[in-house]
């Protein structure tokens, strides 16, 4: 069985959504990968082996275009890692992760990516990435959104891709706490 690519734009202590989907291929023996950006640099060592940090600090106070070069830095070692491994599907998370990934993952992964989209971005703002944002939905397996509220600032699309979800993991909603800490 081929594995899935998870692409976390943070630490782990700091994606508690990604835990869904690795909660989600545990239960089902489906293997997986997660490339994340360890921006804090929190110590990696007791990690699991699928588990790939890209090890650079990152402060998210910098200004928006000093970021565009470190994201990059991100985007490419991740697309590295892509074209050595066949993976069958991908996540990406974020809006901004997403448009470094455009238009990589919809040509080499049309149909077989989901696209999780966790905060309101300021790049949707700007029309050409609202337009590379509704092509993105549109390639998608699916786009998961944390609120149907996000529908009122993305660009027209395809409400029939759209799966809303939170935070919540199998484990807490079968407790009935609604959240599970790290």
């Amino acid at each position: 069985m081929r594995k899935v690519l998870l692409i976390g734009d943070s630490p782990i202590s700091m994606s508690p959504y990604i835990m869904s989907y690795i909660e989600v291929f545990e239960k089902n023996g489906i293997p997986f990968d997660l490339v994340y950006w360890n921006k804090t640099m929190e110590d990696t060592f007791h990690l699991p082996s699928n588990y790939v940090p890209y090890n650079r600090p990152h402060d998210n106070t910098v200004a928006g275009w000093k970021k565009i070069f470190r994201i990059n830095g991100f985007a490419r070692f991740v697309k590295k890692r892509m074209r050595s491994n066949e993976y069958a599907y991908a996540v990406v998370f974020t809006i901004a992760h997403a448009l470094f990934f455009y238009p990589f993952i919809t040509r080499k992964y049309s149909g077989k990516y989901v696209f999780d989209i966790r905060d309101h971005s300021p790049l949707c703002r700007l029309p050409f990435a609202s337009e590379i944002i509704k092509k993105l939905i549109d390639n998608s397996a699916f786009t998961v959104l944390s609120s149907k509220g996000f529908l009122r600032w993305l660009p027209c699309i395809d409400t029939e891709k759209i799966v809303i979800s939170h935070n919540t993991t199998l484990a807490a909603v079968n407790k009935g706490l609604g959240f599970t800490p790290l």
